[in-house]
């Protein structure tokens, strides 16, 4: 029904030990119509976190991020410096499905189904590396011998 939303819980969590990039959002329409077609007057969706679990009224005793602004139901798209960036952290995720108070009949008995991935991916890892000169200690010490010799003759 036109003007309506929808929001389900997702806990986002970063149970491993690496602190990481980027977080992505992609969904697709399994089952497709005008819902999920129509990126003005279709499916809606964003994302919220917020810093402690949900309330069964949607509420946040906590702190309240945008982590995904509302647009079209059907994209991919980073998640905005989400919590669980750092190993170990947990994201509350709300995420609402709406349908705008625009749209008119031509949306009536539609039904779209929909699939979410969530992408993480890693910070590359930084390992340091001993830069050497072209001729090692050993030989350096060779040619100065070599060289001081020939000086002697």
């Amino acid at each position: 029904m036109p003007g309506t939303a929808s929001t389900q819980a997702v806990n986002l969590v970063n149970d491993g030990t690496s602190t990481l990039s980027s977080v992505t959002l992609a969904t697709a329409a399994t089952t497709s119509s005008l819902l999920d077609t129509d990126v003005t007057h279709g499916l809606q969706m964003s994302v919220e976190s917020c810093s402690v679990a949900w309330s069964a009224s949607w509420t946040c005793a906590g702190d309240v991020r945008t982590l995904l602004a509302s647009g079209p139901v059907v994209r991919s798209s980073a998640l905005t410096a989400p919590l669980s960036l750092t190993a170990g952290a947990t994201d509350h995720l709300a995420v609402t499905v709406a349908l705008p108070s625009t749209a008119g009949d031509a949306f009536k008995q539609q039904s779209s189904d929909l699939s979410l991935v969530v992408t993480a991916t890693q910070r590359p890892t930084c390992r340091s590396a001993m830069i050497r000169p072209w001729a090692s200690e050993q030989q350096l010490d060779r040619g100065r011998s070599a060289a001081t010799r020939a000086a002697r003759s």
